[in-house]
């Protein structure tokens, strides 16, 4: 079926992290010492150590030198991924047939369902971004999760659409619902412009013939899902090659925790992240992400080479702090986000990662919900 349907729905997801507090911060020693600041919490470091795998213009957690937007972005864009994620579905309606007679003053058409279900198959396509950190692939739970009710809601909302249409004495054609019921229903048009014998265009049958098939399917409509696959690419190798992810933890949908963890196999650079209970008002915050994209968006398969694009970056201030209305702490941010950097890190000024980009604000303005580090559990 030729239909895919991008559902960008916010939502999102739950894990637990383990993390320690350094008591007493060791000296600045060499520029690839670790000092665990006081009153921070640093996931997955057990002690103070040298930093391994994090770049050493990163060790601004200790220095307190503010890093500018092309330090974090060139430290940063190899550990931003590509995250697409497809839902298969399978929606299902008692099987009908269409009865047609003729009366003395009418014509009449009528549905009649049958003790047979007709199953379709039917996928959607959707991504957002990503990034490594402490070895893992974070994103956001509504990235990586299928919606079966959003997805029946969007088949419904189409069908209710065709009903208006036919109201609004639109046409409606055959063409409009047979990708839907997986059958051409031109044999039951036939015959029932065959059978009125009453002056009336074909078209006026086919209309009316399918406004009541459509009308039917709007009431009868049943979705599940039955499958979906995670697939994880990076610019660096024109997202040519599939990064292997498996499920570790997520949380729930938006306004809950909307995070999801995955192990992934990757010897990329891993960003540093920062559990930070209370974030500074005001304090300058960067975000990478790949913005309103999907993979067969980005990549022009005939000309792969000339295609490659690296994740994008855009920079702001932590305008606020707010409480969802499920008590999830979130920060708004107005640095510049769009639907597909979902999922991508917000990193402050010492190149530390403070949160994951969530949601956008509703209305026409820049302002974006970032969940802290800190609310992952």
């Amino acid at each position: 079926m030729s239909k895919i349907l991008v559902i960008s729905v916010l939502l999102i997801s739950v894990l637990l992290l383990a993390g320690c507090t350094a008591q007493n911060p060791t000296p600045i020693q060499p520029s690839n010492t670790f000092a665990c600041p006081d009153g921070r919490v640093v996931l997955d470091i057990k002690e103070c150590q040298p930093q391994g795998t994090i770049d050493n213009v990163l060790t601004n957690a200790v220095t307190g030198e503010k890093l500018t937007a092309a330090d974090i972005y060139k430290n940063s864009k190899n550990s931003i991924y590509l995250v697409e994620t497809t839902c298969y579905y399978e929606y299902s309606y008692d099987d009908f047939d269409i009865d047609t007679w003729n009366s003395p003053d009418t014509y009449e058409i009528d549905i009649v369902p049958q003790a047979k279900t007709k199953k379709i198959s039917d996928k959607t396509v959707g991504g957002g971004s990503g990034f490594l950190a402490n070895g893992k692939l974070y994103t956001n739970n509504h990235v990586v999760d299928c919606d079966p009710a959003a997805y029946e809601d969007e088949l419904n909302d189409y069908f209710l659409y065709l009903m208006d249409q036919s109201q609004l004495n639109y046409y409606l054609n055959r063409s409009d619902i047979e990708d839907y019921i997986d059958m051409n229903i031109q044999e039951e048009i036939n015959t029932a412009y065959k059978n009125y014998d009453y002056e009336m265009e074909r078209k006026d049958v086919e209309d009316y013939l399918v406004t009541f098939i459509v009308e039917y399917l709007a009431n009868n409509l049943r979705v599940k899902e039955i499958g979906k696959e995670i697939r994880a690419y990076r610019y660096t190798d024109n997202f040519q090659d599939t990064i292997p992810v498996s499920f570790v933890k997520r949380g729930e949908s938006f306004p809950g925790r909307d995070y999801a963890l995955f192990d992934i196999n990757s010897t990329d650079t891993s960003l540093r992240l920062i559990n930070q209970q209370n974030i500074d008002i005001g304090s300058g915050v960067f975000v990478m992400g790949y913005p309103d994209i999907t993979l067969d968006e980005y990549v022009d398969s005939e000309n792969i080479e000339t295609t490659k694009e690296p994740p994008l970056i855009t920079s702001g201030i932590i305008s606020a702090k707010k409480a969802s209305s499920t008590g999830v702490n979130y920060y708004v941010i107005d640095a510049s986000a769009y639907y597909g950097s979902s999922g991508g890190p917000v990193i402050n000024e010492k190149g530390e990662v403070i949160g994951i980009l969530t949601a956008a604000a509703a209305g026409d303005i820049s302002m974006n919900y970032i969940l802290p580090i800190s609310e992952i559990k």
